[in-house]
């Protein structure tokens, strides 16, 4: 990631064939390369610290409704919070969300 912003700090366009190095997926950001960049980017540093919060905040949230709700308020409150996915993902795709069978799934839809 470091180099990464480094070559586009350059601002140099490069063709597929002279890809850098750096860019090889077998190269990974390390954890100190994050922590140089949140050292040295105080913006990145502010991204980073947002996306780690949110998807914390989001994974307890998902936790406690996989343990107190049960498959019916869980199918009605992704209903409610992402109607606009229930034509675009497959019903099997939905019921593994929501933690139940696609029989389930089914049966809880047709009550509805």
């Amino acid at each position: 990631v470091c180099l990464l912003l480094k070559h586009i700090h350059k601002a140099r366009r490069y063709s597929f064939r002279e890809v850098p190095h750096a860019f090889a997926p077998s190269r990974r950001p390390v954890v100190c390369d994050i922590e140089e960049l949140c050292r040295n980017h105080h913006s990145f540093e502010a991204f980073t610290r947002k996306f780690i919060s949110f998807a914390a905040v989001n994974t307890f949230k998902r936790f406690k409704e996989m343990l107190d709700e049960d498959a019916s308020e869980r199918y009605t409150g992704f209903v409610n919070e992402y109607s606009h996915l229930l034509q675009r993902v497959s019903l099997g795709d939905t019921a593994s969300y929501l933690g139940i069978s696609q029989v389930s799934l089914s049966r809880i839809r047709g009550k509805k």
